[in-house]
């Protein structure tokens, strides 16, 4: 009989999360010595989730394994709104149990934190942002919509900044901003897979713009300038500068016609040596007939080529509605990162709300340069008792650099949701939702779709507790080289939530 030697592979991946725990949780209440208890709203809360699953390994028609996940999920949200520290911060400990295979028990984390030290009165500032996170490692494998499947095809990701920054009125409607960032990212869980080109990266950026911003009434006009770094483990370093004169003329009371010139760094030509190679100008109109309705058009020429933005806001008593378009270089670390669909439990609130959440992304993230070009748009009806929600992003990505490892230069991802709220009474509310995810590679036999409808119903059992329970039905489909088999999951979720 063999003797095993040492912790098992869960029990390693138990350990090692155990420990970033550890450092997680002493950061979190390091901040709390900054203010007393009684300025904050401190909510500790825990959850206690049973799933059932039909399949739990996501496998094949045929090859479905049912079983049961049980979680217990401590967490705490942070919150301060006044006072010279302001920050909006939650945390939750993801413990899950399977019981068709210990060696999947894992333990996972959740952090969003957003912070904002007021160190000379209104002078200057500290932003502090962290956040960890699941992601998707590669699109063409089976691709869970929730941490509750015994899959590998997880990676965590840890994003930190902290941005200090000076601002100096000048007058009664123009100031001067200084600002210097730097940031950090680590990937964990990722190997060397070639689809998700991640790279441990740390960042800085350091700008300074004047003008006197949006205005009612008058000329408009602003100076800019932005120099952003990315130190890359293995990958190519991104150096991008970009220097703009931005004017607003007023045309009407509503009406102005807007205008952008300057010079910005070439990354056709180099994409870590900066400088301002290419010229970059834009032209267009903004129409605001009211503080919650704004329209606003743009195009013109930028070193990747002609560009275009868009930008359509409109807030009335029942409806809600947001479009936008926008075309930049992005990398990994500029923002160039999506999430996993949100678990459940995060999600629909015992009010009756809708999640906010529009970034889903199962497409791989990139070290590589790319221009992004983006569309996101939003729709949402309130009634009484009841919410309408659209919401739709997509993503093409055109590479600067070939990913020859790849056989391509460019991909694309899309996501759609439809979803229905509903309040039966102040204590109880439900939702209805359906999803559709698509990502798809241009130059190979690459696309994967993913189609995901919820049902959610939410009861408040007390005044600091409450009862969920969810149903959700997950179809993937994908057509690949690489032979990735299909799946349909039907999961079932009942979650107690107890806040201290």
């Amino acid at each position: 009989m063999a003797t095993s030697l040492g912790p098992s592979a869960g029990e390693r991946r138990m350990l090692r999360a155990f420990s970033k725990t550890a450092l997680v949780v002493a950061a979190l209440f390091s901040t709390v010595g900054l203010a007393s208890a009684d300025e904050w709203q401190i909510e500790p809360f825990v959850e206690f989730v049973a799933t059932y699953t039909d399949n739990m390994y996501l496998g094949a028609e045929g090859n479905e394994v049912s079983g049961f996940v049980g979680q217990v999920n401590p967490g705490i949200s942070l919150r301060e709104q006044q006072g010279r520290f302001r920050t909006n911060t939650r945390y939750r400990l993801q413990s899950l149990f399977f019981t068709e295979d210990s060696d999947f028990d894992t333990v996972l984390h959740q952090l969003d934190s957003s912070s904002t030290l007021d160190v000379v009165d209104e002078r200057l500032f500290v932003d502090i942002t962290a956040s960890i996170d699941q992601s998707i490692v590669d699109p063409r494998a089976s691709i869970p919509t929730s941490n509750v499947v015994a899959t590998e095809n997880l990676g965590d990701v840890f994003l930190g900044d902290i941005n200090p920054y000076f601002i100096q009125p000048l007058g009664s409607n123009t100031a001067l901003r200084l600002d210097y960032l730097w940031g950090v990212g680590r990937y964990d869980g990722f190997g060397l897979d070639n689809f998700s080109r991640v790279d441990d990266f740390t960042r800085d950026m350091a700008s300074f713009s004047i003008g006197n911003g949006q205005q009612e009434s008058g000329l408009e006009w602003s100076l800019g300038y932005v120099n952003e770094n990315v130190d890359y483990d293995t990958a190519t370093d991104f150096k991008f500068e970009r220097a703009l004169v931005e004017v607003g003329v007023p045309v009407s009371r509503t009406f102005r016609l807007v205008a952008t010139a300057g010079r910005e760094s070439d990354l056709l030509v180099s994409l870590d040596e900066g400088g301002l190679d290419s010229d970059i100008w834009e032209v267009g109109v903004r129409i605001n007939s009211g503080p919650n309705k704004s329209l606003e058009l743009r195009t013109g020429e930028r070193f990747f080529g002609t560009s275009y933005f868009g930008n359509l806001a409109f807030q009335g008593r029942r409806l809600g509605l947001s479009l936008t378009y926008s075309e930049d270089p992005v990398t990994s670390a500029l923002g160039g990162l999506g999430s996993l669909v949100i678990d459940f439990t995060s999600g629909l609130e015992s009010d009756g709300e809708p999640p906010t959440e529009d970034d889903i992304n199962i497409g791989p993230i990139r070290a590589e340069v790319y221009v992004s070009k983006t569309v996101r748009a939003r729709i949402d009806l309130e009634g009484a008792r009841s919410g309408v929600f659209v919401s739709y992003s997509e993503e093409d990505r055109e590479f600067l650099e070939d990913p020859s490892s790849l056989g391509g230069t460019q991909d694309g991802q899309s996501a759609g949701t439809v979803g229905l709220t509903y309040e039966f009474g102040p204590r109880t509310g439900a939702e209805l939702s359906a999803s559709r995810l698509h990502y798809d590679y241009a130059d190979t036999l690459v696309s994967t779709k993913v189609t995901q409808a919820n049902l959610g119903v939410v009861r408040q059992v007390g005044r600091e507790s409450e009862l969920r329970i969810n149903y959700r039905h997950i179809l993937q489909h994908t057509d690949s080289v690489s032979g990735f088999d299909n799946y349909t999951e039907n999961a079932v979720d009942i979650a107690f939530v107890w806040r201290f």
